[in-house]
């Protein structure tokens, strides 16, 4: 009886929300929670013995196999009254996920036989051979040949068609033997098929160098300026500015201009100790080894007569040939 009057009482107090939850957990103790929430809504709907809603939300616990967790969360509300009862149900939902295999790299097992001279493949030694070989998957292998003997032994490969080489290294010069005797590639549909971006960054000077009947055959690789240095401190000398002047009949160029100049101050400062060393001294220094490098300073010698000042004759622009008897144009 003292419960039933109890409850009463409960009801017939104006709780707020909060006191409301609370004190319906003292009182619900032990008792199933749906009947506890229902007692105290009457409180706000104005009407304690209305029907009953039920309201069912499915949490769900999401089981994941592999890389991937998909969660899916069903509510399903039943029609009815605003007097509500929540029950909570877990639904597991499990997904597979299948990782697959990494894709292997695009040249796996290639390898690549590059063939120049030793200080050519210095810069792919040290620098550009393991980064290309982690990214492809491939391998490069590096074959160093004197320079005397580059030019017979790739020649000599083609002519035979043995196929040792995949990538050559070569002095520009070349080309016309290289390229003009169908050795080399047209690199042009594989930049057109891959692109090649740097391509845009080649120097007109540069690009002649590495085509072939107008397309490229080779990528420029390595360049040079050739350079002319003087030892100002000796050619300033005024014990040397004087004999120099007795000796050629003008005053020495510093530097000198043209290539009469060079050879007369090379020829003045010749075979003598003009820096005080106890030893005689050269007046000038070339490259010019035998088995080198040695053309290079033939055509520093000569390129400027490609494009003397002067009329226009058959000789402009040949360096090497008359074009109509054949004949060379420098002397051994």
């Amino acid at each position: 009886m003292s419960e039933k009057k109890n409850d009463q009482d409960l009801l017939k107090k104006k709780l707020s929300r909060r006191a409301a939850l609370s004190t319906a957990g003292k009182v619900a103790a032990g008792v199933v929670i749906a009947g506890v929430v229902a007692g105290v809504g009457g409180y706000y709907a104005g009407s304690a013995a209305a029907p009953a809603k039920t309201e069912t939300v499915e949490k769900t616990v999401t089981k994941t196999v592999g890389a991937e967790t998909v969660t899916e969360t069903v509510t399903k509300t039943a029609p009815g009254a605003a007097t509500t009862v929540t029950e909570t149900v877990e639904k597991t939902v499990t997904k597979t996920v299948t990782v697959g295999t990494p894709t292997a790299k695009p040249y796996e097992g290639v390898k690549l036989t590059v063939v120049s001279i030793d200080w050519l493949l210095c810069p792919i030694k040290k620098a550009h051979k393991k980064e290309w070989e982690d990214l492809s998957g491939g391998s490069i292998e590096l074959v160093a040949v004197p320079y005397g003997a580059l030019y017979e032994k790739v020649m000599t490969d083609f002519v035979t068609k043995t196929g040792a080489y995949d990538v050559i290294v070569y002095p520009g010069g070349w080309i016309g033997d290289f390229a003009g005797g169908g050795w080399l590639e047209n690199l042009e549909p594989y930049m057109e098929k891959y692109g090649y971006p740097l391509k845009a960054d080649i120097l007109p000077a540069c690009r002649k160098v590495a085509e072939w009947g107008g397309k490229l055959h080779s990528l420029p690789y390595d360049g040079d300026c050739h350079l002319l240095y003087y030892r100002k401190d000796v050619m300033t000398n005024p014990e040397y500015q004087e004999e120099f002047k007795k000796k050629y009949g003008y005053d020495m160029p510093i530097p000198p201009k043209t290539w009469d100049q060079v050879r007369d101050v090379a020829e003045f400062f010749n075979g003598w100790d003009w820096d005080g060393d106890g030893e005689d001294e050269y007046g000038i220094a070339f490259i010019a080894k035998r088995g080198t490098q040695a053309q290079w300073t033939l055509l520093d010698l000569i390129a400027q007569y490609n494009v003397i000042h002067g009329p226009i004759t058959n000789y402009t622009g040949n360096m090497f040939f008359d074009l109509e008897t054949m004949e060379p144009l420098i002397g051994e």
